[in-house]
């Protein structure tokens, strides 16, 4: 529960967060604001913005600095380029190792067509509305690495990855406590003939920074014209970034034992109609970073139950695999259980707010496929025609009120299916309401204790 104290200070960074310009303004992209604002810093002043980036990877000065490359407002003399959004990185700092002979600006050509050779030195991912995954960061480790080895001999590339490498910098509004593990990640890089293959193993880690250390570095910088709207403007910026980040690690953070309706889904409750972050439009924000932590919960505890189940963007043909979502305005954490395997169809274990539903899920025909599978899936979907009651679901969601209990009409002929509900023609399901003092451990706790049950079938 909140104290007063924390409540109040909670409305102060509200209002800070509603009076603030650049907030009101980061509504149109949120996430790649960010980016664009750091890119934005090296537009205007470029001594503050290498402080910044120095700050944030931990440097007192990179090695490209001193290696004679030249960051000039000529384009034609520079050999130091910031981008955003380019390779799929948020933020990124390349330099020019090999200069074209040919005169022709290049600025605005694709990478395929530039005959200068530029490689990627410093890569920024940003996270704001969900946490950061491992396999993703090795995904962009290897990708920069990819990039990073141009123009450069094999032999070479372990000496020089050792003494001229790539910094990586997470900058995430809300980390979790393993993510220093997560930042770990390594690279094979394998060359030769296929008689004779080299192979070099390379490591890095991400240097995770979270938005109040942004506030941090940004709060003591003075651009070259203090007084500037500029600087008015980095100050607002200031104030807009530390409120968030406070709220996301106070207000925005998930315990096991809260109380999931109040906490993920209070729309549920009677008369509820929103708070002050929902008219801030930060609502879908804080719902991300909800189901981040709530599937980091998840997976720990498939983990602990020895059950083998991959994150979605890790692998999706895996037999069982987790993700989150959002539609609907709404938050989605699922668990996909392959059933019967090799045929293309599966079970699916879906939370969106307090709906908890077990789904059936095929392309071209669902419904027509669970009929057959019928006696197999009893033990997990009410078949009887007409029952508003079930024992389908754990009995620690403390509900067996099937949401809602009548006809389906588009089941008239088909009475074993007037209890489904039915998403498109490729997903048909039934669900519980999960009700008030069920907590966020019992709500996991149930979609593991599901899972097994669908592993059984």
């Amino acid at each position: 529960m909140w104290t007063m104290a924390e409540k109040k200070n909670l409305e102060e960074w509200l209002d800070q967060l509603e009076q603030s310009s650049m907030f009101q303004l980061s509504l149109g992209s949120k996430e790649l604001f960010h980016s664009n604002f750091l890119y934005w810093l090296s537009i205007k002043d470029w001594v503050v913005f290498m402080s910044v980036i120095h700050g944030l990877a931990g440097e007192e000065k990179f090695w490209w600095e001193d290696a004679g490359f030249k960051h000039s407002d000529d384009s034609q003399e520079n050999d130091i380029e910031v981008r955003r959004e380019s390779r799929n990185f948020d933020l990124s700092i390349f330099v020019r190792t090999q200069k074209s002979t040919t005169d022709k600006q290049q600025e605005d050509a694709d990478d395929k067509e530039r005959k200068d050779v530029w490689v990627p030195v410093f890569v920024l991912e940003n996270k704001i509305k969900s946490l950061p995954r491992h396999e993703q960061l090795q995904e962009y480790v290897r990708k920069a690495f990819n990039d990073w080895k141009r123009g450069k001999a094999n032999k070479q590339i372990d000496i020089l990855w050792q003494h001229q490498p790539i910094s990586f910098v997470l900058l995430s509004l809300y980390l979790p406590s393993e993510t220093l593990n997560l930042c770990k990640c390594n690279h094979q890089y394998i060359y030769g003939s296929k008689t004779k293959k080299q192979k070099i193993e390379l490591e890095c880690s991400w240097i995770a920074k979270d938005y109040g250390q942004l506030y941090d570095i940004l709060c003591i910088q003075n651009l070259q014209q203090s007084y500037s709207l500029d600087q008015q403007i980095l100050n607002d910026y200031c104030i807009f970034i530390h409120a968030l980040h406070e709220i996301a690690q106070t207000d925005w953070k998930v315990l096991p034992t809260d109380d999931f309706v109040k906490k993920i889904y209070p729309w549920a409750q009677k008369d509820y109609r929103g708070d002050r972050q929902t008219s801030l439009r930060i609502d879908d924000i804080r719902q991300k970073v909800h189901y981040d932590q709530l599937q980091s919960m998840l997976e720990k505890k498939l983990e602990d139950a020895d059950i083998k189940a991959k994150h979605v963007s890790e692998d999706k043909k895996f037999p069982i695999w987790f993700a989150t979502n959002f539609a609907h305005n709404i938050g989605i954490l699922e668990v996909s259980i392959k059933f019967p395997r090799g045929e293309g169809s599966s079970i699916f274990l879906q939370l969106q707010g307090n709906s908890y539903c077990h789904a059936f899920c095929k392309d071209g025909g669902a419904a027509q496929r669970m009929l057959e599978l019928k006696d197999r899936l009893e033990p997990l979907m009410e078949f009887e025609e007409d029952k508003s009651e079930t024992d389908k679901y754990p009995t620690r969601l403390n509900t067996k009120d099937l949401h809602p209990g009548g006809v389906n009409n588009r089941a008239k002929d088909k009475p074993s299916l007037r209890n489904f509900k039915y998403f498109g023609d490729n997903f048909i399901y039934q669900n519980v309401l999960i009700p008030q003092g069920v907590t966020v451990e019992n709500v996991i706790d149930a979609m593991v204790e599901d899972t097994k049950r669908c592993m059984s079938l």
